[in-house]
């Protein structure tokens, strides 16, 4: 005789799967692209795949010291951080400091076994930057993507 059960439960996205179960950001977590600010979403484009989960980490975080990046997003099994901030090569210590904040911040909220896939900036207006340089040779060497307007998942 087979058991009737419940409507199943969606596996957790990539954020809620990397958030500790203690962790207060869990929350914040919200579907699809609602984490984001509306004039931030469409700066996101799903082409292949789609955001599962997305979370204002800045929002999230107000209470901490410190700057932080914007938000996390989860994309199938992948957790990505995405800044939004003019991108010229005098801001490239702002954004690296702002990664090193946000991973101090995060260290008590992530499962020992989760981290970032990637972290991607998208600049808030036109990129003012060029690569090969000196800057951006420490954003790659920091583990942050080269500015771009879109990110096409």
């Amino acid at each position: 005789m087979s058991r009737a059960r419940g409507p199943a439960r969606p596996d957790p996205g990539a954020i809620l799967s990397s958030l500790g179960k203690d962790s207060t950001l869990r929350g914040h977590v919200k579907p699809g692209k609602q984490g984001l600010d509306g004039a931030h979403r469409q700066r996101i484009q799903e082409t292949e795949r789609r955001v599962a989960e997305s979370l204002n980490l800045e929002k999230a975080l107000v209470a901490t010291p410190g700057k932080k990046w914007d938000y996390l997003v989860g994309i199938d099994a992948d957790l990505l951080a995405v800044e939004i901030h003019p991108a010229t090569s005098s801001e490239v210590k702002t954004i690296i400091g702002k990664k090193q904040d946000s991973l101090s911040r995060l260290g008590s909220h992530l499962r020992p076994s989760a981290s970032v896939s990637a972290w991607y900036w998208l600049a808030s207006g036109n990129v003012r930057m060029t690569q090969g340089t000196t800057e951006a040779r420490n954003l790659a060497k920091n583990g942050i993507e080269f500015p771009r307007r879109l990110l096409r998942v």
